[in-house]
Formats: C-alpha cells, sequence, structure tokens
C-alpha cells in the first residue's frame, strides 16, 4: 500500500536523502565515504604482496601443508599422508599455482585416490633421482598403472597400500616385486581386509629385487619364513597370519636370532606355535625399541617374552594387549600372571620403573625419566565373562613391581569395585619408597591403611610401622563429598605427624556433592579438620567440592 501524499511535503527521491545527509552535522571523528588513499610508507595491498613473494618462500609454505597425520596408528615409523592441503592454497593467485605444481618436492609424497590422477600427475612432475613415497588410499588404480610402476620401481622408496580388498589387485602388486628392480625402497606396508583375503596367497618378494628394504608390514598374508629379507629388517609388523603359516616356537626364535638389526615388533594375533614349550632358546635383540603384542591367548604372549632377553641399557617399550571378550574365551581368569613373566631379565623396567599406574584392570609403568615403558591391556566388551577379580589384579601387579624402586603411584578406578582395605593396605606395602600417591575414584578408607601402628619388638622397644613411610605428596579424588572423609584423614595426618611422618603436598578433590549435610557441627568440624591440616602439611593444602 502506498503512503498518503502529503502537499506541504516533498516526495521522498534517494537523492535528496543523500543531500540530506551531507548537510546533517557528522560527529565527531565520522569520514564520509570517499576513495580509500593509501598510508605514507605503504604502497602495497596484501594481494600485491602475495605476489612478491619469492618462489622459494612459497615452496616452503606449501611443503609446511604436506606432512599432516600419521597413515595408521602404530607403524613402523611414522607415515604420513598428504591430503594435498597445498592445493587450495595454492589457489591464492596463479601465480602460485604455478610454482606449486611445478615444485618437484611438492609431489615427493603421492596420495592416490579413486581416479589416480595424482600418481600420473607426480611421476611426471618428479625428476628420475628423487626418490617417492606412494600411498594407495584406495587400490582401485592399481591395475591400471601396473606398467607405471614398472616403469617408476626403481624410484620407489615407501609403498603403502592400508586397506588391500581384492585378490586380483595383490597379484598385479606381486608382479612388481618379481620382474622389477627397486633399489631404493625401504618400507613395504599391505594390509588386507579379511573379507576376501586368500589363505594360500603368499607375496613372492625376491630378494635380490629389494636389496634396501628395511621395514615389512603383512595383515592376513603368508610370510615366507625362510627368506633372507627377515634378517635385514628394522622394522616387522605381522597382523592375523594364516594357521598354515604359524611356524613353531623353536623356528620362529631361531630366524629372530638372526634379525639383529631389528628396531620394531608388532605381533598381531600371528603368534608361533608354542605346544608344550619344551624350547630352551634364549635370544636377544640388541637395536631393539618398540614391541607390540596382541593375541587372544595370554599364553602366546608369556612364551614370546620368556624367550627374548631386552638389553637392560636400553630403553624399550612394551605393549601388550590380550582380547579377553566372549563367553566361550578359554581363560577366563586370565591375568597379569598370565601374560608377564616374573623375571626383570626379559623385561628390564619391571626393575627399573620409577613411576606406575593402575586404572581399573590395566597399568602401565616407567623408567627413570620416562625412558622404556611396559603397558599391558585388557580388552573386554562384556565384563561378566571374566572372572578376574580386583583382589587378584591388586595382588599380582604389587608382585610383579614389588623389586622396583617406584617413588610415583597412581590407582585410578572407573567402574571396577574398589580394593578392599586389606587389599589396598597389602598393595601399598609392598611400595615402601613411594613419595608421591594418586588416588582417582576413592571409595575405601585410605585414612585406615596409612595410619602409623606401633609394633612391640622382642626386646620391648616399641617401633611405628606404617603403609607409605616415603610419602610426601598425596592426591586424593573422591566420588562424592564426605565431611567424615576429610575428618578421618585429619586424624591420620596428625598420627603421621606425631610419628615424624611429614607430608609437604596434600591435595583432597571430590567430583560430586553427594548428600547434603544441614547438620552445622558437622560443617564446622570439617572446616576446622581443613585448618589442622594446613598446620600439619608442611606445604599446599587444597580441599575442593565440585
Amino acid at each position: 500500500m502506498l503512503p498518503a501524499y502529503t502537499p506541504n511535503r516533498p516526495m521522498d527521491h534517494p537523492r535528496r536523502r543523500r543531500a540530506e545527509f551531507q548537510e546533517r552535522p557528522r560527529p565527531r571523528g565520522m569520514r564520509l565515504r570517499g576513495p580509500m588513499v593509501p598510508s605514507p610508507g605503504h604502497n602495497a595491498t596484501g594481494r600485491d604482496l602475495t605476489k612478491t613473494l619469492p618462489p622459494e618462500l612459497i615452496v616452503k609454505i606449501c611443503e609446511y601443508m604436506v606432512e599432516t597425520e600419521v597413515v595408521r596408528d602404530l607403524a613402523p615409523w611414522k607415515l604420513y599422508r598428504s591430503y594435498k592441503k597445498w592445493i587450495p592454497a595454492s589457489s591464492t593467485c596463479m601465480r602460485w599455482r604455478k610454482i606449486a605444481f611445478t615444485a618437484p618436492s611438492l609431489w615427493r609424497v603421492i596420495d592416490v585416490g579413486s581416479t589416480g590422477w595424482a600418481l600420473r600427475f607426480g611421476l611426471d612432475l618428479v625428476p628420475d633421482g628423487v626418490p617417492l613415497e606412494i600411498t594407495f588410499h584406495d587400490p582401485a588404480p592399481i591395475p591400471f598403472f601396473v606398467s607405471t610402476l614398472h616403469k617408476n620401481a626403481h624410484r620407489i622408496e615407501k609403498l603403502i597400500i592400508p586397506e588391500l580388498d581384492d585378490r586380483d589387485i595383490l597379484s598385479g602388486l606381486t608382479s612388481i616385486f618379481c620382474w622389477s628392480s627397486m633399489p631404493q625402497l625401504k618400507e613395504l606396508w599391505v594390509n588386507t581386509v579379511p573379507r576376501t583375503r586368500d589363505d594360500d596367497f603368499q607375496p613372492f618378494i625376491r630378494p635380490e629385487l629389494v636389496p634396501n628394504l628395511q621395514a615389512v608390514h603383512f595383515t592376513h598374508l603368508r610370510v615366507n619364513w625362510g627368506s633372507p629379507i627377515i634378517p635385514n629388517l628394522r622394522a616387522l609388523s605381522l597382523g592375523c597370519s594364516p594357521a598354515q603359516d604359524r611356524c613353531y616356537l623353536d623356528q620362529f626364535l631361531n630366524i629372530m636370532a638372526t634379525c639383529q638389526r631389528l628396531e620394531f615388533l608388532k605381533i598381531d594375533r600371528a603368534f608361533p606355535i608354542f605346544g608344550e614349550d619344551q624350547s630352551k632358546i634364549r635370544i636377544a635383540l640388541p637395536k631393539l625399541r618398540e614391541v607390540y603384542l596382541t593375541a587372544d591367548d595370554p599364553r602366546e604372549v608369556h612364551h614370546v617374552l620368556s624367550h627374548i632377553r631386552f638389553d637392560p641399557s636400553v630403553n624399550i617399550d612394551v605393549h601388550i594387549r590380550i582380547d579377553v571378550d566372549g563367553p566361550e574365551h578359554p581363560f577366563a581368569h586370565t591375568g597379569i600372571s598370565s601374560v608377564i613373566p616374573y623375571d626383570a631379565a626379559c623385561i628390564p623396567v619391571l626393575g627399573a620403573a620409577t613411576r606406575a599406574i593402575v586404572k581399573d584392570y590395566d597399568f602401565e609403568c616407567w623408567g627413570p625419566g620416562g625412558c622404556g615403558r611396559l603397558a599391558l591391556t585388557f580388552d573386554y566388551l562384556r565384563v561378566h565373562y571374566w572372572r578376574y577379580t580386583v583382589s587378584e589384579h591388586a595382588k599380582e601387579f604389587g608382585d610383579l613391581l614389588s623389586r622396583a624402586p617406584v617413588a610415583a603411584l597412581t590407582i585410578q578406578k572407573e567402574w571396577s569395585p574398589s580394593l578392599a582395605t586389606a587389599d589396598l593396605s597389602r598393595l601399598l606395602r609392598k611400595f615402601s619408597k613411594v613419595v608421591c600417591l594418586e588416588h582417582i575414584g576413592l571409595r575405601n578408607d585410605l585414612k585406615n591403611v596409612l595410619m602409623p601402628r606401633e609394633s612391640r619388638e622382642g626386646s620391648g622397644r616399641v617401633s611405628c610401622i606404617t603403609a607409605l613411610p616415603q610419602l610426601r605428596a598425596l592426591r586424593l579424588t573422591g566420588m562424592v563429598w564426605d565431611p567424615y572423609f576429610v575428618i578421618g584423614l585429619r586424624d591420620c595426618l596428625r598420627a603421621r605427624y606425631m610419628a615424624g611422618l611429614f607430608l609437604d603436598d596434600l591435595l583432597v578433590e571430590f567430583r560430586g556433592r553427594g548428600t547434603m549435610f544441614t547438620r552445622k557441627d558437622i560443617e564446622y568440624r570439617t572446616l576446622d579438620a581443613e585448618e589442622d591440616m594446613k598446620q600439619l602439611v608442611r606445604g599446599p593444602v587444597q580441599v575442593r567440592r565440585n
């Protein structure tokens, strides 16, 4: 609907509105819109600046975007994928795009997708003497590039195929290793999916064609244990080998004894057949740094670790994962003792650990300065099928590290049942050198465990015995707010103070509020206990209620 016409008021027009706006008094500091005038000393805009950057700097910027994340976890070494993030960045201007797409260093890491255009483009750009890293994220283009790979096999340094799902593609890939010389190949990564594997298929690799091969990762593929390639490897990763490919323990140990250059070893459900384990062979791998073992049968891990002697002067990381899920699992009582041998000669960190963390049914420990690590994880979805109790776990954990000088101990309870006071007391008495104790998810009476007790010796002299006599830092995290725990902790610290056991740092934190207490006397007693603890602890004292 049009507005009513008023004779005394002129008709509205855009030019009239602009003129009226220009005639109004302007606020101080306000300027009319006009042409932009560059400030003195500024002779170039941002777009002009990008055009004047030297080509070397543009290439460096794009190279920084190449290496992003690791292709697969637990790789022998870090295997990067580029995602070609520098391609959108190169679209800043035509000059950037021309420089980036013609820079050979940006195409040394080639990620091949479903079309394969990156492989064709990269092979044309990279000079013949530059080594290539090729990753087939989609193996579909491999049959169309077999001849291209044959032609450029001498340039390939890393060949990675994370998910191979076709036997015909694998056959074409194997033909490359049979007839093409690959003198620069150092890492070979072939991971097939289980649903398309062929237990009778074994990739044939001629050793004389790959003289510098150092890292091999095979999953669901048969392995030629007699190949002369294995003794020269620095990294060996085997996953889910077929049953007919699993050798016996003696043969496996004899082969491993020849791998004196091995630094990385991963075995995922591809363990040797141990039988009655009558082997007396003990092998030493002096350069081994990382070991990853995953099994359904804990005895397989136990036998392998029992026959390997690690160098105590070398920091070795050992990661163990045991799958105990399933109602028909034959080892329902699987625990620490059935997986790890109680022998510090097998794993040196067992006798040198200074820090340990026990989380529900898992644990980790580290050597001095965080060097050297042992981690055990139990993989389970339905824990009610597992008849391994927290009491057994605490006892075996204490026995395993009782000879180690553990100075920092963390006990974390998320969902597992809490330890009984007697079990917790027996556990802490095995770690007499602990200086820092952290307990997360506290549900039991820890104050009674730390309370000193008088002991009368045969000579009549009275001595004080307690758990953790060298304790200096205490960090407790409770599930719900409990004022009676704070009061009891004050009494425990007072008794330790009178016995000459001093604390330097105290942190008590409660995640939930719990029951809201209305009695004022309890609240006052809690506040008094907090003030008393500040006098009993030589350092900071914090009591938090979330």
